[in-house]
């Protein structure tokens, strides 16, 4: 795995934009995506741009980096800061509206932001019009390690409405493989997740003292960090799932 000793944990910290270190799991999904320089990639729910950047300099790839309430600009600015040369474009988009062509991207990333707009259950096929036939959608992020039917009493003072929208790898995998867009190709919790989660909120949210309590206590019984690669198939989109933003 790539050293992080240039990406400074204060540069790290200030520009975050989830609750998750975005350039740990950025990292740990690149494993999977078999990125090579020239590549364009979409990172959808980018926030600061962090995981943009990393894959840019990483990989040598062109990233979109595309948020919905990020200002671009800030993004544009963070990654002159980053000694970004080229090849990263930042945009404020909606995920439901848009506005590529289709068969564009080799691969489509979402860092800890796919349970914010992809749990429909056409959103998988949807996405996967934007993506080059074989190409590779991957998401990484907090998540569950077991399905919650009814929240645990210890996770009960952090829960709110939109934890709901967490899941498991495999739910996410179950998810996309319904489509037919997609072959499941990944499907992944990493070990001791919880401690890296935790970790994390320690280091860059230390006031937020209902998360803290509530990953201490569960102890990865069902939180943890997840990621779930998908490959485009063959398949045809309907006039429908083209038109997914029009309600």
């Amino acid at each position: 795995m790539t050293n992080l000793s240039h990406y400074p944990i204060d540069l790290i910290v200030s520009n975050a934009a989830t609750g998750s270190n975005p350039i740990l799991l950025t990292k740990w999904l690149a494993q999977d995506l078999d990125l090579k320089s020239g590549m364009r990639v979409l990172d959808l729910g980018s926030g600061s741009g962090l995981s943009s950047i990393f894959l840019n300099k990483e990989y040598g790839v062109e990233v979109w980096a595309a948020d919905f309430s990020r200002d671009p600009s800030k993004t544009f600015k963070l990654a002159e800061e980053c000694d970004v040369k080229s090849g990263l474009f930042p945009l404020r988009i909606n995920a439901r509206s848009l506005p590529f062509a289709h068969n564009y991207f080799d691969a489509i990333i979402c860092i800890d932001s796919i349970n914010y707009f992809g749990t429909d259950d056409l959103y998988s096929s949807y996405l996967a019009c934007f993506l080059k036939p074989s190409g590779l959608i991957g998401m990484a992020g907090a998540g569950l390690t077991q399905e919650i039917t009814d929240i645990p009493p210890h996770l009960r003072d952090w829960w709110i409405p939109e934890i709901w929208s967490h899941h498991t790898a495999n739910w996410w995998a179950d998810h996309w493989r319904k489509s037919s867009a997609l072959d499941i190709i990944s499907t992944e919790t990493m070990v001791d997740g919880w401690r890296k989660w935790l970790e994390w909120q320690m280091l860059a949210y230390p006031e937020n003292q209902a998360e803290i309590l509530a990953l201490r206590a569960d102890q990865g019984k069902h939180l943890g960090y997840i990621k779930v690669v998908g490959r485009r198939t063959s398949f045809t989109p309907r006039a429908g799932i083209l038109k997914f933003s029009a309600y």
